[in-house]
């Protein structure tokens, strides 16, 4: 099994676990939460198919990587969603804390970016940073959330410092990404180029803006909530915050 075969099982499963969480803790009725299922489903067919017609290969709109049209795309719909839509913000923000936290797990999967380097599939800045941003937002991620279920409670500013270094992580991967793409600031060959195939493509068109979101639902949740939510084995209780 190829790394390209990995990848779109790993990138296809974490979609699938964030959705799972988010989706099975939210207070959605049966027919919103298949209206989002198939709406991701959706999403991501319409990803394949445009990746495959070779839409965001490199040169397809000039020098500008046109893999970033979806993740403009998607960002701006769901965050947009969130800052306008009173009821889209009540029903994200009612999600516990600790599941908004350890979906961000996933992002253990930066080590797909340090494969590809070592492949000479990717070229630096943009995969060491990558890589290694996103591994350790995950690992903090799995600690945080054993903090928050373990009942001691969890100062609010260490969620808060976490939550900003995994936001900076994914803009500075964005960044990067961009300025290393053929014909960009950092022209190396690959450069980036593998980020418009597939199974690669999947993080800039859905898993980054999905990951966007969620740190900003945590950012307005850890500044407005009075308690910090912790998952039982069989229910939710609320602990007050403590410090460590």
């Amino acid at each position: 099994m190829n790394l390209d075969m990995i990848g779109a099982i790993g990138a296809t499963a974490i979609f699938v676990g964030i959705l799972g969480f988010v989706v099975g803790f939210s207070r959605l009725r049966i027919t919103s939460r298949l209206l989002v299922f198939a709406t991701a489903a959706v999403w991501m067919a319409m990803i394949v198919t445009v990746t495959m017609l070779g839409a965001f290969a490199p040169g397809a709109l000039g020098r500008f990587p046109s893999a970033l049209l979806p993740f403009f795309f998607l960002t701006a719909a769901l965050c947009g969603s969130f800052v306008f839509l009173a009821r889209v913000r009540s029903e994200l923000l009612a999600i516990p804390l600790p599941v908004l936290v350890v979906v961000n797990a996933g992002r253990i999967g930066g080590v797909f970016f340090l494969l590809l380097y070592s492949a000479g599939r990717i070229t630096a800045p943009f995969a060491p940073s990558a890589g290694i941003g996103d591994i350790l937002t995950g690992i903090f991620a799995l600690l945080l959330t054993w903090r928050l279920i373990g009942n001691p409670g969890v100062k609010p500013r260490w969620i808060r410092y976490w939550n900003m270094f995994g936001l900076m992580d994914l803009a500075s991967a964005i960044t990067l990404g961009t300025l290393s793409a053929p014909g960009s600031l950092f022209p190396r060959v690959p450069g980036t180029s593998v980020m418009s195939f597939l199974p690669w493509s999947f993080v800039p068109s859905i898993l980054v803006p999905v990951y966007i979101l969620l740190h900003l639902v945590i950012a307005k949740k850890i500044k407005t909530m009075a308690t910090v939510e912790t998952v039982g084995r069989s229910s939710i209780e609320a602990q007050p915050l403590e410090n460590f």
